[in-house]
């Protein structure tokens, strides 16, 4: 039986990586942001400069902005809304539209 030529064949191309890739990816981002706020803690017990509480700072906001950071990259184009908020649904739109329309009368 032949393929008819009008349906929509999937693409391979589109598939995103493996699951077990993309908490890989997040892990290593989170380490190497924890590393870089151990270096922010030793600088701040060992440099007796003003930049000392500049390092503190950064030790204390990056746990913060390291999980933001890990837990975005897992979201790809087209999974869906964001639970950030931000984008809207399809049935959102529409109903937005038939607002806009029963105005406009």
């Amino acid at each position: 039986m032949a393929r008819r030529h009008n349906e929509d064949v999937p693409s391979i191309t589109s598939a995103s990586d493996a699951q077990s890739r993309l908490i890989d990816k997040k892990e290593r981002e989170y380490l190497i942001q924890m590393a870089i706020r151990v270096v922010c803690f030793v600088g701040f017990a060992f440099i007796d400069h003003p930049i000392r509480w500049v390092l503190l700072l950064g030790a204390i906001i990056l746990p913060y902005t390291a999980v933001v950071i890990s837990n975005s990259s897992i979201r790809n184009k087209g999974d869906g809304p964001s639970p950030f908020g931000g984008s809207t649904t399809a049935v959102e739109n529409k109903q937005r539209a038939i607002s806009s329309e029963s105005s406009e009368d």
